[in-house]
């Protein structure tokens, strides 16, 4: 009896799964018959993206040096760490000699690479160049649905074509998700569309309160997954103003408004003093870039992404044309009025892409999908019109219209775009062979922007980093190389490195009476450091500014220094080479020549020097006492190469121009890597 009656439970078991199976493929068939015409833009849009972002994967078939960004290096070095159990909540290698703490659980983006690499057995670099493009196209989804909350089939389609090509194609998304830019912007998009999405659903939803409560769940478990994505506490704030403006405009009540918006405040489980130090942060550094930390000037101000754009830069990088992009933004405001009550949502976003102009370029890509749906919008209309007069053709005109509006919003230009790995493979084998030669303990004292490559590549300690602008430590590392004596350098790195941020005076004063503190400090480095100099540190204003106390941001002495420029050999063998058609430098014989047609060399340069670094010899070639210059032309010549810089005579006896181009023997510093123009690094004498 009771195997029959088993056998019976199984059966109904059994039936009910096959008609529960049949009712799903029953509402996919009606649905995909509904929205087929949605369905095939959508994959469409999705395998022409796909292809744009994969056609420079060649340029990735290094198995190791795959990487296109700095901030890439951090979330890579992160991936490796978690995926051979050495990631721990102090990390090491970054802030010394203070040491930052990590999250206890690292952020998603390193996460997901350790687990489809562990689940699928590939190669984790693959995945740190698949990834970002790849997951770059999945905010399309949320924001299709989003759109369709307020516009009908036809509409919605146009207002998608516009806004998922500017979207995807815009200057600042193109460069900021193409293979191997293994950073957090490839989902930004999707985590602020999804949040949207259903922060609309919840204000949309009048008739069921339960209903509404469960979609301000999944917004915050959406944030959540979001913060755990992209730390930054102030999105919590836009949001909360998102789902607030739009409870106000749908109209619900003044008690609802209030429980509704505590609740989801209350969902989100922020930090309060955390979402407040955003927003100073944000307001003061990012977008009125003040100087912030007792330096003269922002460092925000020197970064490229966050420098403001001009109108004609606006163009460039979104549709590349000024008519369509003043339509754009015709269309979305005309669009944005008509759709009050939903477009208010995303107010926030749309406000952080205009900010472009104060605050930098990179926020354009918030303002980007917008700016197509104002062109989609326009389009539509005019196609309407024309399908309202020509009825029995309407459907043709209106598919049409849509591959107009993916025509007008795709800048043909990004296709010449090609992007490729952040460190040059002379620079990647120069950060292999600096871990080969260096103590396991060792510090690299560098400027910031290689501090996530030198963590990542060569596993030492740095200073500074992308994600540590602690200004003593920029001080002082700029001071060190500006200043002409090794002893008053090494002191400046030996106290850095022996004194942590809670042992500095409280009330220390400003940076520059500090370093004159620190010039007395007796003591060597208590771990070895390495100096560490490459070519773009020659021209980095900076630095030197910075390093020479220089408080004018606008003087116009700075760069002090030009980078490296190769000269090319005229003839194999000859050693006459040609340098930029400028002058011509005959290396066996030290001659300098110029062209006819060209002013003559020797009397633009108050001191030309040639500089052999494979036989440390030097060798002045011209001096010319009557110049008004005070600029020295420097020839340097390295394993069969002439490269050529312009050197200021204020810089002339700094100890970056004397370790990085002159080549100096010091008794505090040892040279032990010789890799110029790319890489020349220095130990510090204990």
């Amino acid at each position: 009896m009771f195997w029959l009656r088993g056998q019976r439970y199984r059966q109904c078991f059994w039936l009910h799964r096959n008609i529960v199976f049949i009712c799903f493929l029953w509402s996919l068939a009606i649905f995909i018959r509904r929205c087929f015409r949605e369905i095939i833009l959508i994959f469409l849009v999705v395998l022409f993206s796909l292809g744009i972002k994969l056609k420079d994967i060649p340029n990735f078939s290094d198995a190791e040096n795959v990487l296109s960004t700095y901030d890439a290096f951090r979330y890579a070095r992160f991936a490796k760490e978690i995926q051979s159990s050495t990631y721990t909540s102090i990390d090491y290698l970054s802030n010394a000699p203070d040491f930052r703490t990590n999250f206890e659980t690292p952020y998603l983006l390193s996460l997901m690479a350790v687990w489809l690499s562990d689940w699928f057995g590939v190669r984790i670099e693959r995945l740190f160049v698949y990834l970002p493009p790849v997951l770059s196209l999945l905010y399309l989804v949320p924001f299709y649905m989003w759109i369709r909350t307020f516009a009908d089939s036809y509409k919605s389609m146009y207002l998608f074509a516009g806004g998922a090509f500017l979207g995807m194609f815009n200057f600042i998304y193109a460069i900021r998700t193409p293979p191997g830019y293994f950073d957090t912007d490839c989902l930004i998009l999707f985590f602020i569309f999804s949040i949207a999405l259903f922060i609309t659903y919840a204000v949309r939803e009048k008739e069921s309160v339960f209903r509404s409560y469960v979609y301000l769940i999944a917004a915050a478990i959406l944030y959540r997954l979001f913060l755990w994505w992209y730390d930054v506490y102030i999105f919590a704030a836009f949001f909360l103003f998102s789902l607030a403006v739009g409870l106000v405009f749908f109209r619900h009540p003044v008690r609802d408004i209030i429980l509704k918006s505590l609740f989801f405040l209350i969902a989100i489980n922020p930090s309060f003093y955390a979402i407040l130090w955003n927003i100073k942060e944000y307001s003061t550094a990012v977008f009125m870039k003040q100087t912030v930390n007792l330096l003269p000037e922002s460092i925000f101000s020197t970064i490229t992404e966050f420098q403001p754009i001009t109108p004609e830069q606006f163009v460039a990088f979104t549709t590349d044309n000024r008519i369509t992009a003043f339509a754009s933004l015709v269309g979305f405001g005309i669009l944005f009025l008509s759709s009050f009550r939903h477009t208010v949502i995303m107010l926030p976003f749309i406000i952080i892409g205009l900010s472009a102009f104060k605050s930098g370029n990179r926020y354009i890509m918030y303002l980007a999908p917008f700016m197509g749906m104002g062109i989609g919008y326009l389009v539509y209309h005019m196609f309407n019109f024309i399908s309202e007069r020509y009825k029995r053709s309407g459907e043709i005109i209106m598919l049409s219209g849509v591959v107009f509006t993916l025509f007008l919003t795709f800048p043909p230009q990004r296709l010449n775009y090609s992007p490729q790995p952040f460190v040059s493979q002379e620079m990647f084998k120069g950060l292999g062979s600096l871990k080969a030669i260096t103590e396991k303990d060792a510090l690299i004292w560098t400027w910031w922007d290689w501090g996530f490559a030198v963590e990542y590549l060569a596993e030492r300690g740095t200073y500074v980093d992308g994600a540590n602008y602690n200004p003593v430590k920029l001080y002082f590392i700029a001071k060190s190389l500006m200043t002409s004596g090794p002893e008053s350098a090494r002191r400046s790195i030996a106290f850095v490195t022996n004194t942590r941020w809670s042992d500095y005076p409280k009330d220390f004063g400003t940076l520059k009476s500090l370093h004159e503190q620190a010039m007395s400090y007796p003591h060597p480095p208590a771990r070895p450091v390495y100096v560490m100099l490459d070519r773009a540190m020659t021209d980095y204003a900076f630095i030197q500014k910075l390093g020479f106390d220089e408080t004018k941001s606008d003087n116009g002495t700075f760069p002090l220094m030009s980078a490296p420029m190769r000269c090319v050999e005229i003839e194999q063998n000859s050693g006459d080479f040609d340098c930029r058609s400028v002058f011509v430098f005959d290396i066996k014989n030290l001659r300098i020549s110029s062209p006819a047609d060209k002013l003559d060399v020797r009397s633009v340069y108050r001191e030309i020097i040639f500089i052999d670094r494979d036989n440390n010899l030097r060798r002045e070639v011209g001096f010319n006492k009557a110049s008004s210059s005070n600029k020295i032309l420097e020839l340097i010549y390295k394993d069969g190469i002439l490269y050529f810089m312009v050197v200021d005579m204020q810089a002339e006896h700094t100890i970056f121009h004397r370790m990085y181009s002159l080549k100096e023997n010091f008794e505090k510093f040892e040279l032990v890597m010789d890799r110029f123009p790319s890489l020349v690094v220095y130990k510090v004498n204990r």
